[in-house]
């Protein structure tokens, strides 16, 4: 029984990992990570954050320098969201974690409740 078990859920595995989106939302990635234009505004967004950081140790959250970096980073993700590589990728992430979520509830929805898994 339990054999069965883990060679249904490694087939179940094998047909996720070979879904044409997911394939896609990798190879998405793989790009993401190479792409020069995309390191350099996500690099530009953490630099800002930790500047940010940096100046919520003593500043407050209102203050001048703070908003000013603030609207900066708002600028800063801004390009990074409508960056084409990274839209795209966001869709295609949108449509993997439905199809996991959609595999999750079916497997375990018996199991579990409103306020948590029947099974703990």
């Amino acid at each position: 029984m339990t054999k069965k078990i883990y060679d249904l859920a490694f087939a179940l595995h094998q047909a996720l990992e070979e879904h044409q989106d997911v394939i896609l939302l990798k190879d998405l990635e793989a790009k993401l990570n190479t792409d020069a234009e995309v390191t350099k505004l996500y690099e530009r967004c953490e630099s800002l954050q930790l500047r940010i950081n940096s100046l919520l140790e003593y500043l407050d959250v209102e203050s001048s320098e703070v908003k000013a970096l603030r609207k900066e980073l708002s600028s800063a993700k801004y390009a990074l969201d409508i960056n084409p590589l990274v839209k795209a990728y966001n869709e295609k992430y949108k449509k993997v974690r439905d199809i996991y979520s959609y595999v999750s509830t079916k497997l375990f929805d018996d199991f579990c409740e409103s306020k948590g898994c029947k099974c703990l």
